[in-house]
């Protein structure tokens, strides 16, 4: 029924404001997304804009999952151009399976989900990361599995955008 009224108000081209606080559902039907903390419009864009490049770790969290790490902990060759306060926040689509990437990293833990596996790895300084993998198998625990950073899907932030 969503899909019919929302045909409708598109063919019609009348303006609709929907409020909800599900990202999956803004991203299904918006076509700019405004996100906002105690009142405010902290960001508002297209949603394929305001996924890659989020004004703040605030807007990002408010996407979907972020892992907030140390840039130390990332692989030396991941940390080429990466600034702001010292964290990187990842997306778990920063860090992919990729059979050919020089890097492996330590499989903690896999779990299927519908078109993926989301793998926890551990980081070379102990830091525990979240990768995707479009394998059809499932990768072992203690596996060292091939991984390729993302860098579209890894932000910083200075202090004032956090």
């Amino acid at each position: 029924m969503r899909e019919v009224a929302l045909a409708a108000i598109s063919e019609e081209g009348i303006a609709c404001l929907l409020v909800t606080h599900d990202a999956n559902e803004a991203f299904a039907v918006a076509d700019r997304i405004a996100v906002m903390k105690d009142g405010c419009i902290l960001q508002e864009d297209r949603p394929d804009r305001i996924y890659a490049a989020p004004a703040s770790l605030s807007v990002a969290t408010a996407l979907g999952h972020i892992r907030t790490l140390d840039i130390t902990d990332l692989p030396d060759l991941w940390r080429s151009g990466l600034t702001g306060d010292g964290k990187v926040h990842l997306r778990n689509e920063a860090i992919v399976h990729d059979a050919g990437s020089p890097v492996r990293l330590k499989v903690i833990s896999a779990r299927r989900q519908p078109g993926c596996a989301l793998v926890e790895l551990a980081l070379p300084d102990g830091a525990v990361a979240t990768a995707v993998s479009l394998s059809g198998t499932l990768p072992r625990m203690g596996e060292f599995l091939p991984v390729r950073f993302e860098r579209s899907f890894a932000y910083t932030f200075n202090a004032a955008q956090t």
